[in-house]
């Protein structure tokens, strides 16, 4: 088995997870990620961009 991870990454303003109020979009990355047998990871800081780590074993 091997495992394949995908990262997305920008430079773009970023965002404080922890204050953030619009967050379905969010959830429904880590949902669909779990329902193909999969992990997903977001980290995003306020000035710092953001980047989603996906982990599948295939």
């Amino acid at each position: 088995m091997h495992t394949v991870v995908l990262r997305v990454q920008d430079r773009g303003t970023g965002f404080d997870q922890l204050s953030s109020t619009n967050t379905y979009g969010i959830e429904n990355i880590y949902k669909r990620a779990a329902k193909l047998g999969g992990t997903a990871q977001l980290d995003s800081a306020p000035g710092e961009g953001t980047q989603w780590s996906l982990k599948f074993s295939v």
